[in-house]
């Protein structure tokens, strides 16, 4: 994780992705299965092995925040990935919260140097 945030341009705001990334990789969850057959919007064309490529591709990208012209997406849902996106958007909120919960505690117990920060406007906002 070090060397993979270490190489990360701070322009560009990538360290949450790069953070739920290497979370959904422990746990197992970022590789090229179909965890959700009944739901449409898997890859249909190719090898197997190319639809788990692409699988995979699609929910990597899903994790960069993506910006686009705000004219709207007018192309076909994938239901598959909007569930992907909704599990790691979840997962994603919920490692915030842990992160938010001890940060709280520790500087409501004195456990952190509270004095000598000047930062805590930015501290609640990132």
């Amino acid at each position: 994780m070090s060397a993979a945030l270490s190489a990360l341009n701070p322009e560009d705001k990538l360290e949450e992705a790069v953070f739920t990334g290497i979370e959904l990789l422990r746990l197992r969850f970022l590789k090229g299965v179909n965890f959700v057959h009944y739901l449409p919007g898997a890859p249909q064309r190719g090898t197997d092995e190319d639809k788990r490529h692409t699988l995979l591709i699609s929910r990597v990208a899903l994790l960069a925040p993506i910006r686009h012209r705000a004219i709207g997406y007018t192309g076909p849902l994938s239901r598959n990935l909007l569930a992907f996106n909704a599990f790691t958007k979840g997962m994603t909120r919920a490692l915030r919260n842990i992160v938010e919960m001890v940060l709280v505690s520790l500087l409501m117990n004195g456990d952190a140097v509270r004095e000598t920060r000047v930062d805590w406007a930015d501290l609640g906002l990132t």
